[in-house]
């Protein structure tokens, strides 16, 4: 067989093996409110049989976002969203089960008030603080 064929079928290949069409995505409700909202949904990958937790997302009981967290490996990671219920929004990155990147607050008018760059759990420099005014 040529070896370019042989290269484009391997090609092939690999991409099939690791591209979303063997990844499924499932969202599980785990606990609603008296009303019949959800409190809390999880969200799994199913890799080729293997269910993997991905994402966690609660609820208020009106309906609205509580918390959205990414999870590898079973532990937080990635992009954490917290909402309060006056509209209220934190964002933070965690990487290896600790703060790094850009930590962001913002107001219920959706305006920042504290933002702040953190790198492996340290707080690096504070970028806005209007709490401090």
């Amino acid at each position: 067989m040529n070896k370019s064929i042989l290269f484009g079928l391997l090609t092939i290949l690999f991409f099939f093996i690791f591209s979303d069409i063997w990844v499924i995505k499932k969202q599980h409700t785990i606990e609603s409110f008296p009303n019949g909202n959800p409190k809390l949904i999880h969200i799994t990958k199913n890799i080729l049989g293997n269910k993997i937790f991905i994402r966690s997302i609660e609820f208020w009981e009106d309906g609205k976002k509580r918390y959205d967290k990414n999870y590898k490996n079973g532990r937080p990671e990635g992009k954490q969203l917290f909402f309060s219920q006056l509209g209220e929004k934190t964002e933070q990155w965690i990487k290896n089960g600790k703060r790094n990147g850009i930590y962001t607050q913002w107001d219920s008018d959706n305006e920042i008030i504290l933002k702040e760059k953190w790198k492996n759990g340290k707080k690096i420099k504070t970028i806005i603080n209007k709490n401090s005014q």
